[in-house]
């Protein structure tokens, strides 16, 4: 059993840690024919024999046509489905194996401290941040075909990258040996980002080419795709919500129709924010049910919809009021039954009008 693990060794694990971390976000050039060979490897492990045909896509929506253009002519989704099967037995068992190997190596006391020190971040910054964010989002678009192929989290894919690259980084680090299989980890390494695998031929989608979080890790572009590949395919977050590509890159376009019909409260919320209170009021056809003023002279204003919210089944209601340390105006979402300016004002700082008497309102 190896003795405990000194100083450097820790210092090397973080300084792997963050280095894993800035590749992946920094989306280095993938290697194509590291690629090939790794899908080869794969299927030598599973089949016994090389992938018959393997084709590469520079992106999600290039693996479509790829993939449709190619499941319309196979019929024997028998062999496919028990390849599906097979490669994720043995994703599973690598994974399981891996780890069941580190609790046998790791120094009493370290196997929790590893993870916390290695994985948790790769999994909270690489996995939890991008992978799973991008495939639901792909899978809600149904840009990739998974009613043919494999589901993304079944093979080699994004969301493999945190557990694999925790276990080279202690495997480097620590001098341990961990069972990884060479198709799988190489795959993830050359740039690759999903892998589609079929009885005569597989389709790899090469990684983004662009990644933009906020300081959260959250997937968010400021007018700009949150992630992006070479074929085109682009997708939108704002602070790791999936939104409309409108209303990012066009959002001067957005019309009251379109934030009506959202039906997802985290996205209209996301028009709110990116909108801003002021025009996001303004297009919803506010009209003034009460006003007042504030202990400083501002106006207090308690606006509602014109009409009843599809999603909530109620008007929506807004309180309109100025922060008096910068002069700025904000509409403050508040509920239905509130009557009055100064009681939606209230409400906010979690109070009633009969007991809210602030010192100093901020």
């Amino acid at each position: 059993m190896p003795e405990d693990l000194d100083r450097h060794t820790l210092n090397a694990l973080s300084k792997a840690k963050d280095a894993c971390i800035n590749s992946v976000l920094n989306c280095a050039e993938a290697d194509r024919a590291e690629i090939s060979w790794a899908v080869n490897r794969l299927y030598r492990d599973i089949t016994g024999a090389d992938c018959p045909e393997i084709k590469i896509a520079e992106g999600p929506l290039s693996a479509k046509v790829e993939v449709e253009a190619r499941v319309n002519v196979v019929s024997d989704s028998h062999r496919r489905k028990n390849l599906n099967d097979a490669i994720f037995k043995y994703v599973i068992a690598s994974a399981e194996d891996c780890l069941n190997h580190l609790r046998q190596v790791a120094p009493e006391g370290r196997f929790t401290h590893l993870q916390n020190m290695v994985f948790r971040d790769l999994n909270a910054r690489i996995s939890r941040a991008c992978a799973d964010p991008v495939r639901n989002r792909l899978l809600a678009l149904s840009m990739l075909p998974d009613k043919h192929a494999h589901r993304p989290s079944v093979s080699p894919s994004w969301g493999d990258i945190d557990w694999v690259r925790f276990y080279e980084i202690c495997e480097d680090c620590c001098g341990w040996k961990f069972p990884l299989p060479p198709g799988f980890s190489e795959f993830l390494n050359a740039g690759g980002m999903l892998l589609y695998t079929f009885d005569d031929f597989a389709c790899a989608v090469l990684a983004p080419t662009s990644i933009a979080l906020n300081d959260s890790f959250e997937l968010h572009g400021d007018e700009v795709p949150a992630i992006s590949w070479a074929d085109g395919t682009a997708l939108f977050f704002h602070n790791g919500v999936a939104v409309p590509q409108k209303l990012v890159e066009q959002p001067d376009e957005v019309t009251r129709e379109e934030i009506m019909a959202e039906a997802n409260a985290e996205v209209r919320r996301c028009y709110r924010e990116i909108l801003g209170s002021e025009r996001f009021g303004t297009l919803l056809g506010l009209v003034v049910i009460d006003e007042g003023k504030d202990r400083f002279g501002y106006d207090l204003t308690l606006y509602r919809t014109e009409k009843k919210d599809k999603l909530a089944g109620n008007f929506i209601q807004f309180a309109g009021v100025t922060c008096p340390s910068t002069g700025r105006r904000y509409f403050l979402c508040v509920p239905p039954h509130i009557k009055s300016a100064r009681e939606a004002v209230a409400w906010s700082f979690g109070k009633t009008a009969e007991n809210y008497r602030p010192e100093i309102e901020t």
